[in-house]
Formats: C-alpha cells, sequence, structure tokens
C-alpha cells in the first residue's frame, strides 16, 4: 500500500500534463522508422540560461508570483536538508515502483512501436551533455488519457498518446521532457523531499503527511515541468527532429482546458498549455533562432 501511495505522488510531477481527457480523435499516422528528417542540428542549452518568465501571465500574475516563492523556499530546503540520492539509488527507486505501477498500468510487451520508442530514445540520450549514469528504460502502458510519465529512468509512455501523436518530433519531445525530468534532478529530489518526510514521521504517517504536502503543494512543479519541456526541447532539436513541432501536441491539449484563472493555477501541477507553447517557442527564438510557424 505504501509503495502505491508513493506512485501516486510521484505522478504529480512525473506526468507530461494532468488534465481533463481530451476530446476523441482518430489514430494520427506516424511514421514507421525513429529516424528525424534532416533539420539544422543544435546545441543543449545551460540549464541555468532557462528563462521562465514564458510561466507569467496577466490573468494570473498573483498566483505565478506566489508559486515562484513559495516553490523556490521548498526547493532550497529539500536540497539543503535532505540526503543526497545517487543515480543508483534513482535506478533502485525506478525498479522497485514499476512492479507497483503495472498493477495499475498494464504494460504492453512487443507493441508495434516499442523499437520505434527505444530507438528515439537511444537518440535523446546520445546528446546529453554532463549526463548522469541513469539507466534509461522505455514502456507502452495501456491508459484512456494521452500522457507519459516517469520513475527515476522509467518512462511510460501511454496508448492513447501514441495514437494521437501526429509526428515523429511530437514523440522525441514528449520522451525528452521525461529524460529532463530525471538529467534535471527533478524525479531525485523528489525522492528526497519522501524520504525526508518518512524520516522524521515514520513511512505510515509519512505516507499521509506527504500526501497532503503533495496536494497542497503540487503548484509549485509548474518550473520544474517547464524545465522539463524546455530540456526535452534542446534533445530532440540536438538529434536532429523538428522541435517547433512540439507546439503541435499542446495546441490540441489547450482545446480541452478551461480559461486561465489564479485559483485554478494554484492547484495546478502543471502550467495551462498556452503558457507550455510560449515557452517553446521563446526559446526556440530566442536559444535556437528558430521560429516557429503560428
Amino acid at each position: 500500500m505504501a509503495n502505491r501511495k508513493r506512485i501516486s505522488k510521484f505522478l504529480w510531477l512525473a506526468c507530461l500534463f494532468f488534465s481533463c481527457e481530451a476530446e476523441e480523435s482518430p489514430p494520427a499516422q506516424v511514421p514507421d522508422t525513429a529516424e528525424p528528417p534532416a533539420v539544422n542540428m543544435a546545441m543543449m542549452c545551460d540549464p541555468a540560461t532557462y528563462d521562465l518568465a514564458c510561466l507569467q501571465s496577466e490573468e494570473t500574475s498573483v498566483s505565478d508570483g506566489i508559486l515562484d516563492v513559495l516553490g523556490e523556499i521548498r526547493d532550497e530546503f529539500v536540497d539543503d536538508v535532505g540526503e543526497e540520492v545517487s543515480d543508483a539509488r534513482q535506478d533502485q527507486y525506478g525498479d522497485e515502483m514499476r512492479s507497483e505501477l503495472e498493477k495499475q498500468f498494464p504494460v504492453i510487451r512487443n507493441h508495434p512501436q516499442q523499437k520505434k520508442l527505444e530507438g528515439i530514445m537511444r537518440k535523446l540520450n546520445r546528446v546529453r551533455t554532463h549526463p548522469s549514469q541513469i539507466d534509461y528504460n522505455i514502456y507502452v502502458v495501456r491508459a484512456a488519457q494521452p500522457n507519459a510519465f516517469t520513475l527515476g529512468g522509467e518512462i511510460f509512455v501511454t496508448t492513447r498518446l501514441l495514437d494521437e501523436a501526429e509526428s515523429l518530433d511530437e514523440i522525441a519531445c514528449i520522451i525528452g521532457h521525461e529524460i529532463g525530468h530525471n538529467e534535471l534532478g527533478h524525479i531525485a529530489r523528489r525522492i528526497k523531499q519522501q524520504e525526508l518526510i518518512e524520516g522524521v514521521f515514520g513511512q505510515e504517517a509519512g505516507a499521509v503527511i506527504a500526501d497532503v504536502a503533495s496536494f497542497i503543494t503540487m503548484g509549485f512543479n509548474q518550473r520544474s515541468e517547464a524545465e522539463a519541456d524546455i530540456y526535452g526541447i534542446d534533445l530532440a532539436l540536438s538529434s536532429g527532429y523538428e522541435a517547433c513541432r512540439g507546439i503541435d501536441f499542446w495546441e490540441r491539449i489547450k482545446r480541452s482546458e478551461r480559461a486561465e484563472n489564479e485559483l485554478d493555477n494554484l492547484l495546478r501541477s502543471h502550467p495551462y498549455s498556452g503558457k507550455r507553447i510560449k515557452c517553446y517557442r521563446d526559446h526556440l527564438r530566442d536559444h535556437h533562432q528558430h521560429n516557429c510557424p503560428n
């Protein structure tokens, strides 16, 4: 039971997005090869240079400021007080969680697109700068929502997402986003926070307290999601994929989202799709001289 509670808390952070189910749409035709189209190669950007002003908007200016300040305080506290989490520990955690997660999301062995996904993941991992020693694996799981999530180096992509993806470029940006959560230390910080709480209150009580803390602070994760988006963009572009196509996915998701407002923004674990689109456009324009078409 404790492992299942841990999984649910991690999914708030590690999912590609968390929203209402998108409208039904027919499966798109994605090419059978993982080879990207021929485009100009790019370099990975230093995460310290990421500009996240794209997360600010007039409709949510107050809540944006609150999330920035409190999120930074939480992250600094966890980083300073929690014990360091090694790459090997993240791998171990991913292995432990995978068996529990498979009880909720059936893994489809030998899925027709499995080899393609593995090929994309390998291409993306080859262009990382200062890469971790995390052992990455990717799985297709049966689920009704178009989503992807990661636990340690274990990356899961839902069947619905594969049905709705319209290009390899979209898939590459999505897988790159999940790799980013690991490479940027988001998963390590989440493990550190979980173990910090359990160390103080014990595993059972700690699990309950961590549930409450995760709900209260879920909005703080928006910055991490935007960072993972940008990291994924850089991986995709550096691997030869057309990162502007990643915007197409968020344009479709945006159609089913409610309008931006202060209260909803405070309770969202992930940024509004419109903000993510702006982050994509701004980063590609300012750091890679790519002007994505509207």
